[in-house]
C-alpha cells in the first residue's frame, strides 16, 4: 500500500462516516430532550471512532511502513557481508519502522486521552442535563 492509497482509505472512512451521521440527524427545532439525545448520540459516536482509531487509521499507516521495511529487506543486495547487512537492517528498523510505530502509539494515546478528558465528561454532562429535565 502506498501513501496515496492509505490517504484515500482514510478519506473514504471519514466521508462515509460523515454521510451516515448526516442521515441520522433529524431537523432542528424539536424539544430539548430530543436535542440532548442527538448530541449524546454524536458524542458516543465520536468516542467510538476514537476508541477504534487503530483499526481505521493507524493500522493502514503502520502496515504501509512495515511493507516498506520488508521491501528494503528483500531487495537488499545479496553480495554484502553479513555484518554490513545486519547493520543496514538494524538501521532501517531503528530509523524507519521505530519512529513510525512510536508516532502511531503517540497518536493512539492522544486519542484515548481526548476520550477520557473531553468526550466522557461531555457525555456525562449531557446525561446529567437529561436527568435534570426528566426529573429521574
Amino acid at each position: 500500500m502506498d501513501r496515496d492509497r492509505v490517504a484515500a482509505w482514510c478519506r473514504r472512512v471519514f466521508l462515509i462516516d460523515r454521510w451516515r451521521a448526516a442521515r441520522r440527524h433529524a431537523p432542528q427545532g424539536e424539544d430539548v430532550l430530543a436535542e440532548i439525545g442527538r448530541a449524546a448520540a454524536a458524542v458516543k459516536h465520536q468516542i467510538w471512532l476514537l476508541r477504534n482509531v487503530f483499526w481505521w487509521y493507524l493500522l493502514p499507516l503502520a502496515l504501509s511502513v512495515l511493507f516498506l521495511a520488508l521491501q528494503l529487506f528483500l531487495y537488499m543486495p545479496t553480495n554484502l557481508p553479513s555484518t554490513v547487512a545486519f547493520w543496514i537492517k538494524l538501521g532501517v528498523s531503528l530509523f524507519v519502522v521505530g519512529p513510525a510505530w512510536a508516532l502511531n502509539w503517540w497518536i493512539w494515546k492522544l486519542n484515548q486521552k481526548a476520550i477520557r478528558v473531553n468526550l466522557e465528561p461531555e457525555l456525562a454532562e449531557l446525561e446529567a442535563r437529561r436527568l435534570e429535565i426528566t426529573g429521574e
